[in-house]
């Protein structure tokens, strides 16, 4: 999983993605059993997340990222979408755009839709 952070003022960005063996771990933990079940993160039990964000908040932030160089970033002017709804699966409040609809017409979040990305 990576995203690229973008400064639109200075028009630079940089790259950040999860390191693969750190990813694959998260991938396995009881939290993401739990939402592969269907409950949303809220609902988890707090004994089983909040351990994960502690120890998160407490490593070093090359344990478990890799971090791109600084480059140039066109931000390209677009309209900007501010209408949300949950996601139909699991809760999540989404972004229209960022909704998929599935056979049955109801709109999921793309990790509830099995898009992978």
């Amino acid at each position: 999983m990576a995203f690229t952070l973008v400064d639109a003022q200075k028009g630079k960005a940089v790259r950040v993605a999860l390191k693969a063996d750190f990813f694959e771990k998260a991938l396995n933990s009881p939290f993401v059993q739990k939402r592969k079940q269907g409950i949303p993160p809220q609902d988890i039990e707090p004994e089983i997340a909040n351990p994960l964000v502690e120890k998160i908040l407490k490593m070093p932030e090359e344990n478990f990222l890799e971090i791109g160089d600084i480059f140039d970033f066109e931000v390209k002017k677009g309209k900007a979408v501010f209408t949300a709804k949950k996601c139909t699966k699991c809760g999540e409040l989404t972004f229209v755009n960022k909704l998929r609809v599935l056979e049955d017409g109801s709109e999921v979040c793309i990790p509830c839709s099995g898009y992978k990305e």
